[in-house]
């Protein structure tokens, strides 16, 4: 027995169908028109999808004009208007970056009365700094006392190296 090995059928894409996988076209017989009888008029035969075809008469065409600019590989043009946007938007930029950098910072501001300030240091707690600050008072009244002070959400929301307002040691 003998078996015979043909190499792998290559797949083809053909974009037209060969001659005879083409569908035939059914063609109508011809009617005789009786004599001095105005033929139909059939309209032309299009392509699937083309569109219809309008007088280039009536099209506008591009006309070149003494102000045309050629194509630029460095960017449109700007109109005289353009400029004057961009130049305003470039201006209320710098002055917005001139106000945050010139402005006096947060730590000016005086502190309340009563109050000090305290420096976090590394493995400081809400409870230990509270003890600190008043051994004979109770921790959870000074650690609601400096929640409020500083706006923070809770006694856990402090981080080395945040200054905290505290109500000052008796």
């Amino acid at each position: 027995m003998t078996i015979t090995l043909l190499p792998p059928a290559r797949p083809t894409a053909r974009l037209v169908p060969a001659p005879s996988q083409r569908p035939l076209r059914v063609v109508r017989p011809v009617e005789e028109a009786p004599p001095g009888a105005v033929p139909p008029v059939q309209p032309p035969r299009r392509h699937a999808g083309a569109q219809p075809h309008r007088r280039s008469a009536l099209r506008p065409r591009a006309v070149a004009c003494e102000q045309s600019y050629a194509a630029d590989l460095h960017g449109s043009r700007l109109t005289r208007r353009g400029r004057l946007v961009v130049t305003a938007v470039w201006l209320l930029l710098a002055a917005f970056a001139a106000v945050g950098i010139l402005r006096p910072g947060l730590a000016a501001d005086p502190a309340p009365e009563g109050t000090t300030t305290v420096v976090v240091q590394p493995g400081d707690t809400m409870w230990a700094l509270a003890r600190a600050l008043d051994a004979e008072a109770d921790p959870r009244a000074v650690v609601d006392t400096i929640v409020e002070l500083n706006g923070l959400r809770s006694g856990a929301d402090i981080h080395p190296g945040d200054v905290l307002l505290v109500p000052a040691s008796r």
